[in-house]
């Protein structure tokens, strides 16, 4: 599996030891994919797993609901 080397606390690790939420920000970031394309391309391959974006989709949605729920 891919290890990050795109610098800080997470510098080294698989990306199935990163949150999910940390790799979705990492992937908007413009930055990326001109520092780090091997980065970009290895967690935009393991985002599109459908496990893994099911996931995601869940951990944002409940975010989400939390955040309107506050909002109340």
């Amino acid at each position: 599996m891919h290890k990050l080397t795109v610098r800080g606390n997470h510098k080294g690790k698989p990306l199935d030891k990163v949150p999910l939420t940390y790799l979705d920000w990492l992937i908007g970031q413009e930055w990326m994919g001109f520092k780090y394309t091997e980065d970009a391309r290895a967690i935009k391959l393991y985002l599109a797993d459908p496990v893994i974006a099911r996931e995601l989709n869940e951990i944002l949605a409940e975010r989400q609901q939390r955040e309107e729920e506050r909002d109340y």
